[in-house]
């Protein structure tokens, strides 16, 4: 089985050396920025491509590891110059875009897919460090299917399967809990500046907070790992929270109210407040 990569950034680059660790035959890439290509095949043993459809006329499997703006364009240019062959798998690995993007390469009779990593990667050495624990989203039709299930198996990678309806939810999720937590925690490290301390001294002292209620998380699921004022129906301490915005940060102030208005929610949930104690710290949290 002969595999191949258009496109020699960070993810195709990490996930050609896990393949070709796991003992699969990656024969090479094809990028615009020829360097790239090179260094990227050189890690795999492989060869460096002129074209993307000279690397896929010798593909079993042809991965389209662009951004994901080019995906649909780069599998119509291939499909022009050569026509994919029957029983060829194409696939790409964007978190949003389903295998219909690959139409074009369906339409002469390969098979189509998407895979995608649920794991965010700094590089590709961190990519590649990352991999052999990684969760893998699945999706495309059924043949094509069957043989990604057979990489990810021999990878000893766990997959879920998506439909196309499904994923582009699916990818806003995992952008929530990846791209958004970044945002979050920037956002809580500005109370830190507000009184003068820092955001690298603040970020510092707060690591063990983040990694404790993530490995909290882990271990009892949201509900469960609810801690905090809220949690605990501490209607005075979320009005000094409050107070305190309104006077030193009042721009922070709307977020912290969609939050804690979440954060009610979950503790209902978890049943360390009742309804009425609830609307009291909602009332606090909705005034205008």
């Amino acid at each position: 089985m002969d595999i191949g990569f258009v496109g020699a950034g960070k993810v195709g680059t990490a996930f050609g050396q896990y393949l070709s660790q796991q003992g699969f035959n990656v024969i090479g890439y094809y990028d615009l920025k020829q360097d790239t290509a090179a260094l990227s095949a050189s890690l795999v043993s492989g060869k460096r491509y002129e074209t993307a459809w000279e690397l896929a006329s010798h593909c079993d499997i042809l991965f389209i590891t662009t951004s994901d703006d080019a995906i649909e364009t780069v599998c119509e240019a291939v499909s022009h110059h050569y026509s994919f062959q029957e029983g060829q798998w194409v696939g790409h690995m964007s978190g949003a875009s389903t295998s219909e993007v690959l139409l074009s390469a369906q339409r002469q009779g390969a098979h189509t897919f998407s895979l995608h990593p649920i794991q965010a990667f700094a590089d590709a050495d961190d990519a590649l460090a990352k991999l052999p624990l990684t969760v893998f989203s699945l999706e495309g039709e059924p043949d094509g299917l069957d043989g990604i299930r057979q990489i990810m198996n021999q990878c000893g990678n766990q997959y879920i399967e998506l439909t196309a309806k499904q994923k582009p939810l699916y990818h806003a999720g995992a952008c929530v809990i990846s791209n958004y937590m970044v945002a979050l925690v920037d956002y809580a490290l500005q109370y830190y500046e507000r009184i003068g301390i820092p955001s690298e001294q603040a970020q510092h002292f707060l690591w063990p907070l983040v990694t404790g209620t993530i490995n909290n998380i882990s271990k009892m699921g949201t509900v469960k790992a609810l801690t905090g004022p809220i949690a605990r129906g501490d209607k005075g301490t979320v009005q000094k929270h409050i107070d305190a915005l309104s006077t030193l940060a009042s721009n922070l102030l709307p977020m912290y109210e969609e939050l804690g208005q979440w954060t009610v929610d979950l503790a209902l949930r978890k049943g360390t407040i009742n309804k009425e104690k609830g609307e009291e710290i909602l009332n606090l949290l909705q005034k205008e």
